[in-house]
């Protein structure tokens, strides 16, 4: 990051360092227009202030569920200034689930555009304007303790796979070390466009709106619709001439085979990182095999949500075709370092199963209100 960034401990002071620094560079666009780094600093602070005014404080957790909208940005952003959490949910979560997350979460507010449902359990104001409803808030649960020197910045839930649904409390500091952890490998700069592809409910989006924002580079927030159509979204990475492109394995492999014209040749994307999903080297060998290894880029990021998104880097190359076996996990983060450990603990011999452990700090904060699933993991 921007060397006016450095001494920052979090997110929303970092990024107020990119809008002393370029208030006039479009911060984030998307189908209804765009804000600059000012107008972004302006609408933030303004909503920051009205949470504080309906009693949201250090501390708190509160629920964001709105549609893919500049106000989805400015609305992670204030949080954030409030001194609280974000806990991201889908608009179209049922009802019970999102009263099962306030209530988990102890959230005391659920920040919206209007297309959650009210009835989760927690107060609600919108976004855009009003008071939330009834005026004034409950105390929160707590996320961090006010005055915490390493606050929260959001809780996302585990799926659930392996028992019940965890909320991974990652801090401030969590997040802008990835970023610093990343910096020499991909030289991200102000001339970079980036897309928001991603559900703001998967830690991908972390990446892709801190990565953009925190650089002073321009966020595209990808309409669901758009999202959902190879050819449509192919068309939105040429127009806005996007050079960051995140995808899982899934999203991306049908733009592998959507379209051959010059309009889809993507001449401005220099960098594509794939996550959240075993690769699949056949699969890439379309993709390789007509734009190459070199521009764009492509390369496999490796972690899990407790790690803060990514926790290792492996770049693929036109070799690694011949190596169909291959699912490459790669190399730590600078910073980060692995280990496999047998189940009592200790380093097992190369070629032997084990649990991979990681080191380093990305390694989030621990899991909200479950001391003891934290203390094991």
């Amino acid at each position: 990051m921007p060397d006016t960034t450095v001494t920052a401990t979090t997110l929303h002071e970092a990024l107020a360092a990119q809008v002393t620094a370029s208030p006039d560079r479009v911060a984030v666009s998307g189908p209804a227009g765009s804000l600059t780094y000012q107008q972004l600093g302006e609408r933030s602070d303004a909503l920051a202030d009205r949470l504080r005014q309906a009693g949201v404080a250090a501390g708190d957790l509160v629920v964001l569920s709105t549609g893919r909208t500049l106000e989805m940005i400015v609305g992670l952003v204030a949080i954030a200034k409030s001194g609280a959490a974000y806990l991201p949910v889908d608009p179209g979560v049922p009802a019970a689930r999102l009263r099962w997350l306030v209530e988990q979460a102890g959230a005391v507010l659920t920040l919206t555009d209007g297309s959650t449902a009210a009835g989760s359990g927690a107060d609600v104001m919108l976004v855009a304007g009003g008071r939330p409803d009834p005026a004034v808030a409950r105390p929160g649960a707590g996320a961090a303790a006010a005055g915490d020197r390493d606050p929260l910045a959001y809780v996302i839930y585990t799926s659930g796979s392996t028992g019940e649904p965890k909320g991974v409390a990652v801090s401030h500091r969590n997040v802008l070390a990835l970023l610093e952890q990343t910096e020499e490998l991909f030289r991200f700069t102000a001339d970079d466009v980036w897309t928001m592809f991603h559900s703001i409910a998967f830690d991908f989006s972390v990446w892709e709106i801190w990565g953009s924002l925190l650089h002073g580079g321009r966020l595209v927030v990808v309409a669901e619709d758009v999202a959902r159509s190879p050819a449509a979204f192919l068309r939105l990475l040429t127009q806005e001439r996007v050079t960051v492109l995140n995808q899982t394995p899934s999203a991306f492999l049908p733009l592998v085979g959507t379209g051959t014209g010059a309009d889809t040749e993507l001449p401005d994307l220099r960098l594509l990182i794939l996550g959240g999903e075993r690769v699949s080297m056949p699969a890439l060998r379309p993709w390789l095999e007509r734009h190459g290894d070199r521009r764009p880029r492509l390369v496999n990021m490796y972690g899990v949500t407790e790690g803060t998104v990514f926790s290792s880097y492996r770049p693929i190359a036109l070799a690694d075709l011949d190596r169909p076996e291959l699912s490459p996990i790669g190399a730590p983060l600078p910073g980060n370092r692995f280990l496999v450990l047998d189940e009592d603990g200790r380093p097992v011999a190369d070629g032997e199963p084990g649990e991979l452990y990681l080191v380093g700090s990305t390694v989030a904060t621990g899991y909200l209100g479950v001391p003891e699933s934290s203390g094991e993991r």
